[in-house]
């Protein structure tokens, strides 16, 4: 992922994907019920986190283990498929976006595994260092993950699934930890 951001962040995206979901355009969707209440706590923390002021590239938006293409013995990261979700977002986003699904021990996993978060995030900063300040971002971006999913099933007229929820609400209550275990990550490469 750090390197197809690296790869990204040199060229300048001449226009966003006009379905995509950006964070912006979400936050200022009408809704009602838990769903207002949950983007209205969204577009805080983006004002909290700058979102606004990140630079902005081309994002996979979906960067998950389950679209990594491997080879070799050991099997070794050699692409990425899947661009269906690409978009023009800032880059933190799209790792947040990556850990809301790959920070999970296994797929019905309702919370993230702190370790899982923290060798993912080990990871990419060997390749692209990140400040102190990401590991708030990222984990609001992962929270964001989950509400642009519950936007989507709303746009669609589908209610959002009871485990969608349930994720969105933990990761409500777990950002301290998520954000530390990011932190000692980008503070330990």
């Amino acid at each position: 992922m750090a390197r197809f951001h690296q790869a990204s962040a040199t060229i300048t995206p001449a226009w966003q994907r006009p379905r995509a979901f950006a964070l912006n355009h979400i936050v200022s969707a009408g809704a009602s019920g838990w769903l207002h209440e949950w983007l209205a706590d969204l577009a805080a923390d983006l004002q909290r986190i700058r979102h606004d002021d990140a630079g902005k590239i081309v994002i996979h938006g979906d960067f998950t283990a389950h679209n990594v293409v491997a080879s070799g013995q050991p099997p070794q990261p050699t692409g990425v498929i899947d661009f269906a979700l690409a978009y023009v977002e800032s880059a933190l986003a799209d790792v947040g976006f990556g850990l809301w699904r790959s920070g999970r021990p296994h797929q019905n996993a309702i919370g993230l595994d702190p370790q899982r978060i923290h060798n993912l995030i080990s990871g990419y900063v060997q390749v692209r260092p990140l400040s102190a300040a990401a590991a708030d971002a990222i984990a609001v971006y992962i929270r964001a993950r989950g509400i642009q999913q519950a936007v989507k099933s709303q746009t669609r007229r589908h209610p959002p699934s009871g485990l969608l929820a349930q994720r969105i609400r933990w990761l409500s209550a777990h950002h301290s930890t998520l954000r530390e275990a990011i932190s000692d990550a980008i503070l330990q490469a």
